[in-house]
């Protein structure tokens, strides 16, 4: 009995195929979409920031912090008013934004402006105001019955510098003994903030 074989033509042909299919779905250069990120080095005194997904231990600006382009309104102490796409710097010590203006530079310091604002992907304006000795803008990037504020115009980041409890009352730096004042009146949070847990303490007393 002759057991039939399959053609030259009927094996490659299945095999060519699928080369294609891998081929083009592989994801291309041009696909890839990388936002800038900071690498922030340990010389970012006076501006504490606290990342959600360490229960808020202390550090300064450790980690990779999303500095994505935006359209940023600026309006300075002086009454003039920019409207230009750049980057949120950090660096020294300080936040500031550049950009180029009549074939030069311009350097734009928290100290120097009435406030900075963008308007994110989701249509959210968000105000950045000088804060905590003028060295950053911040952002206030979470609403509840605490308020969190960022030095960046990113809703909902893990990194967060200043909490707010009265809105008539100016953002304050976030440590425990600030929150342990704040969520004094909730049982459940304040057991938390007692253990360092601050950001667990935060989102129990929103919830409540």
């Amino acid at each position: 009995m002759q057991i039939p074989t399959a053609s030259k033509k009927q094996i490659l042909l299945p095999i060519f195929s699928l080369c294609i299919v891998l081929i083009s779905s592989r994801p291309t250069r041009a696909q890839v979409q990388i936002s800038p990120v900071a690498t922030i080095g340990p010389n970012m005194a006076r501006q504490i920031v606290y990342a959600r997904n360490n229960n808020f231990h202390p550090s300064r600006y450790v980690g990779r912090m999303n500095r994505s382009r935006h359209l940023y309104t600026i309006e300075l102490k002086n009454g003039k008013v920019y409207k230009v796409k750049t980057t949120m710097q950090l660096n020294n010590d300080r936040s500031y934004l550049k950009f180029k203006q009549n074939g030069g530079h311009i350097y734009v310091y928290p100290k120097d402006t009435k406030q900075i604002s963008i308007t994110d992907h989701k249509g959210r304006e968000l105000i950045g105001l000088p804060g905590l000795s003028d060295t950053s803008w911040l952002f206030q990037v979470t609403k509840g019955r605490l308020n969190t504020y960022s030095v960046i115009p990113v809703w909902n980041t893990i990194f967060i510098t200043a909490i707010q409890k009265d809105s008539t009352q100016a953002p304050v730096q976030i440590d425990q003994r600030t929150i342990l004042k704040m969520v004094a009146d909730n049982p459940k949070a304040l057991k938390l903030a007692k253990k360092r847990k601050l950001m667990s303490a935060i989102m129990t007393y929103d919830k409540n």
